[in-house]
């Protein structure tokens, strides 16, 4: 099953994405999925590290 998601990044990081997808031939929806996904195979399932990473969002405790 395919999930799809719309994120939004600030300038620097697009701009890096960017690179990296014109680096490696592809779309930018090629690198980001695979840094997504190693990205959440990385994350430690333990709610208190999941509230940690939250908490470094930019806004994070304004919108909570």
């Amino acid at each position: 099953m395919a999930f799809c998601l719309n994120i939004t990044l600030d300038e620097a990081h697009a701009a890096k994405l960017t690179r990296l997808a014109e680096q490696t031939h592809v779309q930018e929806g090629t690198p980001a999925r695979s840094l997504i996904a190693y990205a959440l195979d990385e994350a430690e399932a333990d709610p208190r590290h999941v509230a940690d990473l939250l908490d470094t969002l930019p806004g994070a405790p304004e919108r909570a």
